[in-house]
């Protein structure tokens, strides 16, 4: 629990520092919290997002509504007349957000994979790109 807890403390203080980068949990410290941080980017979808951290660096998070749709939605802000919209067209974009969450298994060197990664998604999408491609010169 303590390096969960670390861990979580870690990640959100620097999560805190990417521009457009949207939490959807309280930045502060909370002996109680538990190792889960839900977030979107500006700009890139979550099932965009969660698809880059996996193709690009192996990190692995869920995007979505997690099963808790009714939650999700308010944290969203989504309406019933926009939920009502995406019932009639599914092809819609699907609204969602990015989740991830740190075990006893993980690393800060993993964590500081990811959040290179984040960070290089969201400069990217600042530039306004329109196919995210990492460059060559990306490493880990």
């Amino acid at each position: 629990m303590r390096l969960e807890q670390s861990l979580t403390e870690y990640t959100m203080n620097r999560l805190q520092r990417i521009p457009g980068l949207q939490l959807y949990t309280s930045p502060f410290h909370d002996d109680d919290r538990i190792g889960v941080i839900p977030f979107n980017l500006h700009g890139i979808s979550h099932e965009t997002a969660a698809k880059i951290l996996a193709a690009e660096a192996g990190v692995a998070v869920r995007s979505g509504c997690f099963c808790a749709q009714p939650y999700v939605q308010k944290l969203l802000g989504i309406s019933a007349a926009e939920l009502a919209r995406h019932v009639k067209n599914p092809s819609l974009p699907k609204p969602g957000m990015v989740r991830i969450s740190f075990g006893l298994y993980n690393s800060l060197q993993e964590i500081d994979i990811f959040l290179k990664t984040i960070a290089a998604i969201a400069e990217k999408r600042a530039r306004k790109y329109h196919s995210f491609k990492m460059s060559s010169n990306f490493n880990h």
